[in-house]
């Protein structure tokens, strides 16, 4: 059994236990973002947004108002409408999320960060780099001011950017980005860390767009190789990985 199947029997386990909800609607709450959170990482959005649906309506009926959370699960929830190609409602939640997080006393540069990259992602989804890039960079900019220079969030900026690029073609600056998104992974993540398999795999496309066919081939080996000790064979990641090296291999 994986780490994210005992955390959602560990969790279901609790849900069916516990039986004093009005004595700890909190935990519930928690307890559903947890879950919606575990089913996002299995690509099973439909489960992921339930949950996240759940642990907002907990909050609103059984908590006192916390702005800090509501635009936490806003920016999931958004995250989640993306994922399954719902891009205006992603745009509604994200933007609730944004305009929450900025009005706060003491703004959170990380989740500020975040929102403007699921915004881009967003934008990049409708082919608008214009916008896309425009936010990614409000993205980078934010996280400069209140975060250090190996946090994973840059990674994550870098890895969007380059796929910006990627889509338009611009496959020099997309392996710029990769790369860039690489460097600061190797400073603050354990090496077979699952989200290694993703920026290798994304080195690896870049090269073979490029004609550079033995350095993608290496490093879509690199991402298979991480991404088979996190992730069972029949995970979505791992088949891509699959289907983009055997496409790989057809030209050597």
């Amino acid at each position: 059994m994986g780490k994210f199947d005992e955390q959602e029997r560990f969790y279901q386990i609790m849900l069916t236990g516990l039986s004093f909800f009005d004595d700890m609607p909190e935990l519930f709450a928690n307890i559903y973002n947890d879950l919606a959170g575990i089913y996002k990482h299995r690509r099973d959005f439909k489960n992921a947004l339930d949950y996240y649906q759940k642990s907002l309506e907990t909050r609103e009926k059984h908590l006192p108002p916390n702005e800090k959370s509501y635009a936490m699960l806003y920016n999931n929830m958004g995250s989640v409408y993306s994922n399954q190609g719902d891009l205006d409602q992603a745009l509604v939640f994200l933007e609730r999320s944004l305009e929450i997080s900025l009005g706060l006393a003491r703004p959170d540069p990380q989740h500020i960060s975040s929102t403007y990259n699921n915004i881009a992602e967003v934008y990049r989804k409708k082919t608008d780099h214009k916008n896309a890039l425009k936010y990614y960079e409000m993205a980078l900019k934010t996280a400069m001011k209140g975060l250090p220079v190996n946090h994973p969030s840059f990674s994550i900026t870098y890895s969007n950017m380059g796929g910006s690029y990627y889509q338009q073609e611009n496959y020099e600056e997309a392996l710029n980005y990769f790369n860039k998104a690489l460097h600061v992974k190797n400073q603050c993540l354990p090496p077979n860390h699952f989200s290694f398999s993703i920026t290798y795999g994304n080195i690896a496309l870049a090269f073979h767009k490029m004609g550079r066919v033995e350095e993608a081939l290496n490093n879509m080996m690199k991402a298979i190789e991480i991404a088979s000790k996190t992730l069972s064979q029949d995970h979505p990641h791992f088949q891509d990985l699959q289907h983009d090296f055997e496409m790989i291999c057809e030209d050597l």
